[in-house]
This record gives C-alpha cells, sequence and structure tokens, in this order.
C-alpha cells in the first residue's frame, strides 16, 4: 500500500508538469490513482491471469487512446474526457470484485466500497486543508509565500496518496466509517508534528522572533487546538486498543 500510494503522488506531480504546459489533455490526471488503486485490489483479490490481463490492457488502451486526440475543445473530444473516469471506473471494480465478477453480492460491495470511500477521503480531505491552511498561514507571518510550492508538491502528491490509503483502510476495516476519528488522529499527528518543526526550524534560520507578532500567535492558537484534537483522539484510540487487548485476554 506505502509503495503504491507513493507511486500514485509521484505520478500525479510528474502528469500534472505536462497538463500545465498543454502537452497532455487534463484527463489524464485520472491515470495517477485509479490504476494503483486498481493494482492494490488485484494484489488483495489474486485474480486469475486472463482477468489481470484483461485490466491491464484495457487500461494500455485507454491511455493510448485519449493521448491520441487532438488537444481541442470539441465536443466529441469532451464527450471522451468526461465518460474515460467512468469507463475506468468500471475496470477498477473489475479489479475489486476479481474472479467473483458475477456475483451480485460482491458488485453491491463494490458500491459500498465507493460510498465509504467518498465518506472517508473527504474526512482526510478537510483535515489536509486545514493544516495546508495552517500551514500557508504560518509561513506568510514569516513573509514567505509558499502556496504555490505547497500545492504543487504537497497537496497534489497527498490528494493522490490518500485515495489509495483511504482504499487500504476502508477494504482491512469495512466499519471505519463509524470510528474515523482515531484513524484521523494516527494519520495526521504525525503530519502535524511535521509542520511545525519545520516551520520552527525555518523561523529560527531566517532570524526572525515570530513570537512577537499578534498574527502568529492567533494563527498558533488554531494550530494548538487542532494538536490538542489530536492528541484527544489519540488517547482516545489508545485506551480502546487496551479495552480490546483486555477483553482478548
Amino acid at each position: 500500500m506505502g509503495i503504491l500510494a507513493i507511486l500514485a503522488g509521484i505520478s500525479t506531480r510528474i502528469l500534472m508538469h505536462f497538463v500545465e504546459g498543454e502537452i497532455i489533455a487534463p484527463a489524464n490526471l485520472v491515470f495517477s490513482v485509479i490504476p494503483f488503486i486498481a493494482a492494490y485490489f488485484i494484489y488483495k483479490s489474486n485474480p486469475r491471469k486472463s482477468i489481470v490481463y484483461t485490466i491491464t490492457s484495457l487500461f494500455l488502451v485507454s491511455i493510448l487512446y485519449i493521448n491520441t486526440l487532438p488537444l481541442e475543445n470539441k465536443d466529441s473530444i469532451i464527450l471522451a474526457q468526461i465518460h474515460l473516469p467512468i469507463f475506468l471506473w468500471v475496470l477498477l471494480g473489475l479489479s475489486f470484485v476479481g474472479n467473483d465478477y458475477k456475483n451480485t453480492l460482491k458488485r453491491l460491495a463494490y458500491l459500498k466500497f465507493n460510498g465509504e470511500f467518498c465518506i472517508l477521503y473527504a474526512s482526510m480531505a478537510i483535515s489536509g486543508m486545514i493544516l495546508a491552511a495552517l500551514t500557508i498561514q504560518l509561513f506568510s507571518i514569516l513573509g514567505m509565500d509558499i502556496s504555490e510550492i505547497y500545492f504543487e508538491n504537497v497537496v497534489l502528491f497527498g490528494a493522490s496518496t490518500l485515495s489509495v490509503v483511504a482504499s487500504y483502510l476502508i477494504i482491512n476495516n469495512l466499519k471505519l466509517t463509524k470510528n474515523i476519528a482515531p484513524y484521523l488522529a494516527k494519520i495526521f499527528s504525525p503530519l502535524v508534528l511535521a509542520t511545525l518543526f519545520v516551520y520552527l526550524i525555518t523561523a529560527l534560520l531566517i532570524g526572525k522572533n515570530p513570537f512577537v507578532d499578534r498574527n502568529f500567535l492567533l494563527t498558533f492558537n488554531g494550530v494548538l487546538i487542532v494538536v490538542l484534537a489530536v492528541i484527544i483522539y489519540s488517547i482516545t484510540e489508545g485506551r480502546n486498543e487496551e479495552k480490546r487487548i483486555l477483553l482478548i485476554i
């Protein structure tokens, strides 16, 4: 999961570079996420080789087809780009069901996965946006505008990575959406720590004392509230783990 998540993030950054240069169509960005989630599903379900070859070949045909179209805003091309994610979503479903593609219950499980994925991904995305906003605000107080760099190298990477992580969490714990807060705490507690560490080191290196700036103090209070929430959820999860261990004993 970790390898696929990192590859998804790197692919998004590379494809975004070509999209910004108007070398390829923006629709190609779906290839930086869906194939890696499909690869994880194939790894988990271990389908027959014929299914693996079918999924792989259809992904390759889709890549070749969308990139043979001219970069024009014609109706036919726009329709092709709109329907590409839908087609890839069907391929993702095939990788999810694996050998049980004729099983109705398995197909319904895939639909249920999509609903839980949207809930979980939205929750993690909101948490990520809060972290991004606080980070950009903190560095802006130091006179540094990192919004463009942060978006291109952190937000894009994180958005793709979270899609694979969310898929992993849902597949391994179908009741995740009922108990989402502890998982968010586990994911974002190291990210908050890293953000604050990098920020404080940068403030020291440029020789600016942020503790005499009122705007900094107000922003930092917001950061402390987020940190407090993360700590509370982490402690709650720790106690739940202890209860489960005691029950097993």
